[in-house]
């Protein structure tokens, strides 16, 4: 996404949530950065969870039952 990250685009969803008085809808993010700091931004851009590139896809399906889940 050349005008939006993936930050920015989590950053959208919620305001307009919050606008709606919507309940938050389940993000997870994918990334090929895996290094702590980028870890630590998607606890706090409100990403449900994350997941690093490579992945089996036996991790994608657990960290979507574990956000349908929460």
């Amino acid at each position: 996404m050349p005008e939006l990250d993936g930050f920015k685009v989590v950053e959208q969803i919620r305001k307009l949530e919050r606008k709606l008085g919507q309940k938050e809808v389940a993000i997870l993010g994918l990334s090929a950065d895996v290094t702590g700091e980028v870890q630590d931004r998607y606890k706090l851009e409100e990403v449900g969870d994350y997941l690093g590139k490579p992945f089996k896809m036996g991790e994608l399906k657990h960290k979507i039952r574990k956000l349908l889940n929460s």
